[in-house]
């Protein structure tokens, strides 16, 4: 979906985007389950359910076909989103697609750094913890 969302939003070239895609591959991924406390995330997880519902019933479909699936996916991941940073209490504007691009970017650039021993990721700066956005 992240090679689709890029190729339509033409946010880099189609063959940077097999790059990216590459160099992702060749990384083993461990992954880290948060619980979601942002109301604005919230928010626009409940209108992709809400879009896809009605979607559903309009069209009277079981499921999503691929090609409608891809749409929403696309549309989803690159519109602006609006979330709290906790830290600085401001609203923050941006668009999911980028942000994912920035962290795999930097993912990638940080795993060249690893030690060839290692199995381990030494930088976790750009991981986005919910915790951090979370209302007290």
């Amino acid at each position: 979906m992240m090679a689709e969302t890029l190729e339509v939003y033409q946010l880099i070239p189609r063959s940077d985007i097999a790059v990216l895609l590459s160099e992702l591959s060749k990384i083993e991924f461990t992954p880290h389950w948060v619980k979601n406390t942002d109301l604005s995330i919230s928010g626009h997880i409940s209108d992709a359910a809400l879009w896809v519902t009605q979607t559903l019933q309009e069209e009277g479909l079981y499921e999503l076909p691929k090609e409608l699936a891809i749409e929403l996916a696309i549309y989803l991941n690159t519109q602006p989103k609006r979330i709290t940073n906790k830290t600085t209490g401001r609203k923050e504007k941006f668009i999911p697609i980028e942000r994912l691009l920035t962290y795999c970017q930097a993912f990638i650039s940080s795993e060249k750094l690893v030690d060839e021993s290692s199995n381990e990721i030494v930088d976790t700066s750009n991981i986005i913890n919910f915790s951090d956005y979370k209302k007290d």
